[in-house]
């Protein structure tokens, strides 16, 4: 298997369920592993059952990372929307008067985490799967896409 881009980054090849590194020295001659061949895996991948929102509020509930935004600017887009995922993901922007390290802010990201479930927002897959992301990133040399 021969791999067109000679990029000076490493490759990752998943075959059989596994991930595999592949050091940049390598990807013009790689051979892919057999299922009854043993061979050193970075990472087993499993499928499971996704949780995601009901179509008609997949638009609500969607958020911006939580790392991106403080509690202050987490707490005025979930009164703008509150279906927002943020609600789940800053739960601290809710406790504002609470540390949040404190247990309470982690039983608040719970109970609105079951209210989006329990509501039907939030609707767990019927069978398990393996889910395909784009995660963008810049750093300062490169813009990278990778498909996760």
């Amino acid at each position: 298997m021969c791999f067109p881009d000679k990029s000076v980054y490493p490759a990752i090849l998943i075959a059989y369920g596994k991930i595999y590194a592949i050091t940049p020295n390598y990807t013009n001659n790689v051979s892919i592993p057999s299922p009854g061949n043993r061979c050193e895996c970075m990472v087993r991948i499993f499928r499971f059952a996704g949780v995601r929102p009901e179509r008609s509020a997949a638009q609500n509930i969607a958020a911006v990372p939580n790392d991106v935004v403080t509690a202050e600017e987490a707490r005025a887009i979930i009164a703008r929307n509150p279906e927002s995922f943020l609600r789940v993901s800053r739960p601290d922007a809710e406790l504002p008067d609470i540390s949040p390290t404190d247990d309470r802010i982690y039983e608040r990201a719970r109970e609105n985490l079951l209210a989006l479930e329990s509501d039907g927002r939030l609707r767990k897959d019927p069978e398990p799967g393996l889910y395909v992301s784009t995660l963008n990133t810049t750093f300062f040399w490169a813009a990278k896409t990778a498909r996760i």
